[in-house]
């Protein structure tokens, strides 16, 4: 999966999952296993308690995943891999792969376009 800027169309992050639907509760396995399906979604909209174990970040080269985000092979990029906990058990696991400065750059731009005059900003 790519994870895409919905204005900008620039990618960002391409993912990875690794899913163990017998892990999902009740609906949420059967849906998780059709095309589109989001995992954040189907999380968030059973309310699940879950989370996040970070298991390793890495730098590494593109390689292949360089045409999914429009860098060269040898630019290097961020590697976090986690799973996902849902009760007692592991239910997913995530590699993502960063494209570098993107996502720090987004952050800038919608930080200042928050912070024009006129409008409210974050609470700092």
């Amino acid at each position: 999966m790519i994870l895409c800027g919905a204005r900008s169309r620039v990618p960002y992050v391409l993912a990875e999952s690794l899913v163990v639907p017998g892990r999902m509760p009740g609906l949420t396995a059967d849906r998780i296993v059709r095309a589109g399906a989001s995992i954040g979604r189907l999380i968030a909209a059973g309310s699940y308690e879950t989370r996040r174990e970070v298991l390793q970040i890495t730098a590494t080269r593109a390689g292949a995943g360089s045409d999914h985000l429009g860098v060269r092979p040898s630019a290097t990029l961020a590697r976090r891999t986690y799973r996902i906990v849902i009760g007692r058990q592991a239910a997913v696991l995530v590699s993502e792969w960063l494209a570098p400065g993107r996502l720090t750059s987004a952050a800038l731009a919608a930080d200042s376009r928050l912070n024009r005059p006129g409008r409210a900003g974050p609470l700092r």
